[in-house]
């Protein structure tokens, strides 16, 4: 049984894909609000299959970095784009120092993970 969760993390996203088997998140809200760290743990979230950052402005990969460091993540999902902002550099170093796989996918990519099938449309620039 599949379940999506759309956490309320104020300006920003964060949605949470999930079913027996995978956990997938999308996206973390704003780099100074950790909301979604709060809805991880009262959702019984411990590891995350996929993390998938649309894009790197603050209100979307903004907890990415202690994502990484508090979850066991396997798979990391980013446009290419950088940024020269603190947030990104911070994302930038945890996946790093993680042991994630990383990929940037390019539209009309087609990846199935477990349940759940994904085809990139469009990169965000």
């Amino acid at each position: 049984m599949q379940k999506s969760f759309f956490y309320d993390v104020g300006q920003g996203d964060s949605t949470l894909l999930r079913d027996q088997e995978t956990t997938i998140l999308i996206d973390t809200g704003r780099h100074d609000d950790p909301a979604v760290l709060e809805y991880l743990e009262a959702d019984g979230v411990q590891d995350i299959d996929l993390l998938i950052l649309t894009h790197p402005h603050a209100d979307h990969i903004g907890q990415a970095d202690v994502i990484l460091e508090n979850y066991q993540v396997e798979e990391v999902w980013m446009n290419g784009q950088e940024h020269t902002s603190a947030t990104y550099e911070r994302v930038i170093d945890a996946v790093l120092e993680s042991e994630a796989a990383y990929e940037e996918p390019s539209p009309g990519d087609v990846a199935t993970i477990v349940g759940f099938e994904f085809e990139v449309l469009n990169l965000m620039s």
